[in-house]
């Protein structure tokens, strides 16, 4: 079996609960929210770079398959059924909401991610399986980066968030060739040494409250151009050695800590489609004492989906049904 690393796992769950977060009001924070902005979106890229193996499919034909099986099959269905809920909010503007997802994608909404994360796995397929050369590949990479930052400059129409994608390539591709090194890195260095490195990624990170304006990566806002890159890279290394730390860390309550982030991680899909529907439910109905039990709510509501989904049909994200084999 393959080896799980725990801190992958952590991250990934790290990343999603900052997304989460992010859209319930984080990000209007002072400080905390500009910080977290400038590496929030690249992180989850780069984390789900990390987990890529191009060599698993010998076909283009074959990767869509699967991608269809676990990215774009639950993507019509989440749409479908975020849409019943907005409907539920205001029926009397879905069918303008319809045509403009139809047209222009989900926005500013979180589901807006699976189809850039689509473009941006094949884009990366493409590369891998065309260019032999990691030189070469870390070359068209920054291309495309600059393509992107090119699109952004020129205000070239972003419809579905696709001029985003020469963007986030960058990010999930480098996670990727960086997979190896970054495992063998955090798996063999000394504390101290992790601690300096980890300390020289949050300085670096710190830059983003000088990069004007603020990237906004959804709708391929990307700043003041080098400095949303350093940002970007450094806060998602910073965000992998908190990830390596934690999961390090010994006791009861960070074994609860651990299960929780790792459990939200490995179902992100359901997190990232339902969060803000919900919270936009129980928003409608006035009758939430204050903020935070309606963060609360939102959470128990979402893992109780998550169980739902995962226990009776894991098919619509790909997975099988565990059976108990009786002898």
């Amino acid at each position: 079996m393959k080896e799980r690393i725990e801190w992958i796992d952590l991250a990934k769950g790290i990343s999603i609960i900052l997304v989460a977060y992010g859209h319930m009001g984080l990000a209007s924070v002072p400080i905390l929210g500009d910080w977290l902005a400038s590496f929030r979106m690249p992180f989850f890229f780069l984390v789900s770079g990390l987990l890529f193996n191009a060599a698993k499919y010998p076909s283009l034909s074959s990767f869509l398959r699967r991608r269809w099986t676990t990215l774009i099959r639950p993507f019509f269905i989440f749409s479908i059924l975020v849409l019943i809920g907005y409907w539920f909010l205001e029926p009397g503007t879905i069918v303008v909401r319809i045509k403009s997802l139809l047209v222009n994608g989900w926005g500013g909404y979180a589901l807006w991610f699976i189809p850039v994360l689509v473009g941006t796995e094949i884009c990366y397929y493409l590369i891998c399986h065309w260019c032999g050369s990691i030189r070469l590949r870390v070359a068209i990479l920054i291309f495309l980066a600059i393509g992107g930052y090119v699109c952004y400059r020129l205000g070239v129409p972003n419809c579905w968030n696709v001029c985003f994608i020469l963007t986030s390539t960058l990010f999930y591709g480098i996670g990727n060739l960086l997979s190896q090194r970054l495992k063998d890195f955090y798996r063999h260095t000394q504390k101290k040494r992790l601690l300096t490195a980890t300390s020289i990624c949050f300085i670096l990170s710190l830059c983003s409250f000088f990069n004007h304006p603020k990237p906004d990566f959804f709708i391929n806002s990307l700043g003041g151009g080098i400095l949303t890159y350093i940002c970007g890279f450094a806060g998602i290394l910073f965000m992998c050695s908190m990830a390596v730390f934690l999961s390090k860390v010994q006791g009861k309550i960070f074994f609860a800590i651990k299960y929780g982030v790792k459990y939200l991680g490995k179902n992100s899909y359901v997190v990232l489609a339902f969060h803000q529907i919900v919270l936009l439910l129980l928003g409608s109905t006035g009758a939430m004492p204050n903020g935070s039990v309606e963060r609360l709510l939102m959470w128990i509501i979402i893992i109780s989906l998550i169980e739902l989904i995962t226990r009776y049909v894991p098919q619509i994200l790909g997975r099988e049904h565990s059976k108990k084999v009786v002898v």
